[in-house]
């Protein structure tokens, strides 16, 4: 069973997805899965407001030792207005340095991030695809010099639409 669980302070999640209680919901269904052995992945979708509340959420999951997939924000289509949704790569990088302990104990893997946002240790927590990403994901100019371009989903067009690609750091050198 898979559940989505934005934040761990149960006003976010509620504002993100515009329903009172969901965070609720969510933790209960989680807490009655463990209880009855069932299997449970928790996924977090790095949007904004999630990755605002990310060292919280992770801190939180961690105490109960619960883990969470990180996947990257890729929305079907092109978004007419993107720059309230995507975090930028480098505050995401920063944030899951930053925040160490909890990002290593709480994250399962990393889906469909750009891999210049993931910590060196955490690398082969990566998956380069992401599950669905509706064929936009791209990779710039700098990802060809980048080490780590053959497993690098790379981002989507509206995150370059909304950041442009100056967070997009070449990892290594790339074997010509």
């Amino acid at each position: 069973m898979a559940l989505t669980l934005q934040a761990s302070d149960p006003a976010a999640p509620d504002a993100m997805v515009g329903r009172a209680g969901s965070f609720h919901e969510v933790k209960r269904a989680i807490e009655q899965l463990h209880e009855a052995g069932a299997t449970v992945e928790i996924s977090t979708v790095l949007t904004r407001d999630a990755v605002t509340h990310l060292p919280q959420t992770l801190t939180w999951l961690a105490t109960r030792r619960w883990k969470t997939w990180l996947s990257a924000f890729m929305p079907d289509r092109d978004l007419p207005a993107p720059e309230p949704l995507h975090p930028t790569i480098a505050r995401l990088r920063e944030t899951l340095a930053d925040h160490e302990r909890a990002t290593d104990a709480a994250v399962l893997s990393f889906v469909g991030v750009a891999l210049c946002a993931v910590p060196a240790r955490l690398r082969d927590r990566a998956f380069g695809a992401p599950l669905s990403h509706g064929g936009n994901a791209v990779s710039v100019p700098a990802c060809d010099r980048c080490a780590m371009r053959p497993r690098c989903p790379g981002v989507s067009t509206s995150y370059l639409r909304a950041h442009g690609d100056g967070d997009l750091i070449p990892l290594g050198a790339r074997p010509a």
